[in-house]
């Protein structure tokens, strides 16, 4: 089994695309959850600076209990999510995460790790989440699929944790990105802050697209806008790109306009800030400046294989 490790920017369609490819019968997925302990703040990230890197009693103690925090939220839907004891018994998470746990500490307090060890009880703690998510169905599957639309911006890391994962980004206008913020409960209210928003997470982006290469991941970008219009191109090439039958993976989208609904709503000035302020990002990634949404010169809806 390998790990597919989906995300993007918030906003950009991520939960669309994860939704289609847990459907597929060869992909373990925990539908309607983003895990949040890869690279979220005290997550697994944070653990392995806090016990591997900058390692104090006080420091390990704290960030094992903020990581026990995550675990309980899942636990309980806190999230907003799905309960994760809706799709397996509590109990078999409780094991799943007393294991990782206790192999972290000596009589109940966290202590010092290698790096190789933590790494390894991590990945092992990713594998037995993987089980719980395939549930009992016949055989193994070829990936568990983890879908958190910022782990991207630490691939790095996650190269270390998890060496065999695929990587797939997907991305979206950051016009349209940055206005769908705006309606969010937990998003920036103004423009301005939106647009800034957007051009931090793509200019992290554009580092973490830098290491993916320097490492040689195998990483593909998708456009959410481009598999809306081709969505039977898109199912082939992620099909061909995963090594799985492509017929189970259905990219059409009930609504295709939503992408650029919001439009009608904007007016001319707020249209003219948010081309003002995300201009260079829109041409970064192909985008018209006069037609939201449009790449004028992409291929029919291909995905870009970076490696």
């Amino acid at each position: 089994m390998r790990f597919l490790i989906l995300g993007g920017p918030g906003r950009s369609g991520t939960s669309f695309v994860a939704e289609r490819l847990g459907f597929h019968p060869r992909i373990a997925a925990l539908r309607g959850v983003e895990l949040k302990i890869l690279c979220e703040k005290n997550g697994l990230q944070d653990l392995f600076h806090a016990l591997v890197e900058t390692y104090s009693p006080n420091r390990a103690a704290v960030a094992l209990g903020q990581f026990g925090y995550i675990e309980r939220a899942l636990l309980r839907g806190q999230f907003g999510q799905t309960e994760l004891t809706s799709l397996a018994p509590e109990d078999a998470w409780a094991d799943c995460f007393r294991r990782f746990t206790a192999e972290l500490c000596e009589n109940g307090h966290p202590v010092a790790q290698g790096s190789d060890v933590f790494l390894s009880q991590a990945h092992r703690l990713l594998t037995d989440i993987a089980a719980l998510a395939w549930g009992e169905r016949a055989g193994a599957p070829a990936y568990f699929l983890e879908k958190t639309p910022h782990n991207l911006l630490a691939i790095r890391f996650l190269a270390r944790l998890v060496p065999e994962a695929k990587y797939l980004h997907v991305m979206r206008d950051p016009r349209s990105i940055a206005w769908s913020l705006t309606t969010m409960n937990w998003g920036p209210d103004r423009l301005e802050s939106a647009a800034s928003w957007v051009a931090s997470y793509c200019r992290q982006w554009l580092v973490a697209e830098a290491e993916a290469a320097d490492l040689e991941l195998p990483l593909m970008r998708v456009h959410i806008e481009d598999i809306v219009t081709a969505p039977d191109h898109t199912r082939q090439a992620l099909g061909a790109w995963l090594g799985l039958d492509p017929a189970p993976l259905d990219m059409k989208s009930e609504a295709p306009d939503m992408l650029t609904r919001w439009t009608g709503r904007a007016s001319q000035d707020q249209r003219a800030l948010l081309d003002q302020l995300l201009a260079g990002w829109i041409h970064h990634f192909g985008y018209d400046m006069d037609e939201v949404g449009h790449r004028p010169n992409a291929e029919p809806s291909a995905p870009e294989a970076a490696t």
